[in-house]
């Protein structure tokens, strides 16, 4: 965590270095594979992350993001508000409507990176992206939005 309460998960930086070692030996395509498809698995975390994350005016929600560094290969989803880490973390017990809950970031990131089996189901669809041909996923940023049960009027910022 950071002082502005930022809340993240990360998978180690060596053990995915490990795996591109592992798969560098099958060439540059299959590594191009293997970063798409840990990106577009970032994606997914950062969408149920997005779908979990408790509104209330929808500032908490709007703040996520995430964020692709090629060059180190690692992708990082914050939510940057200053309440982030307390109810991500929930440690006074809050009541969230609408099926929302606390840990809306590390549960879909666990349930995605930390999955059995993950890292041999990964090399087997990159190494069927890589074979197939299929485009490899643009590296972009995405942001998060208010949602639709966003209350706008409890809202710090004026739109």
């Amino acid at each position: 965590t950071s002082r502005s309460g930022m809340a993240k998960s990360y998978v180690d930086k060596k053990e995915l270095g490990k795996l591109i070692d592992h798969v560098s030996t099958f060439g540059r395509r299959t590594v191009a594979a293997v970063k798409s498809e840990i990106y577009e698995d970032a994606v997914k975390v950062f969408k149920e992350s997005q779908e979990q994350v408790p509104v209330l005016s929808g500032d908490l929600r709007a703040s996520g993001m995430l964020e692709v560094d090629e060059e180190s290969m690692s992708a990082r989803i914050s939510y940057n508000e200053e309440h982030a880490m307390d109810v991500h973390e929930n440690g006074k017990q809050y009541t969230f409507n609408h099926d929302k809950s606390s840990h809306y970031l590390s549960r879909p990131f666990s349930s995605i990176f930390h999955a059995s089996g993950y890292d041999k189901k990964l090399v087997d669809r990159a190494l069927k992206r890589a074979e197939s041909g299929a485009g490899w996923t643009t590296f972009k940023g995405i942001r998060g939005s208010p949602g639709p049960l966003a209350d706008r009027t409890q809202s710090r910022y004026s739109e």
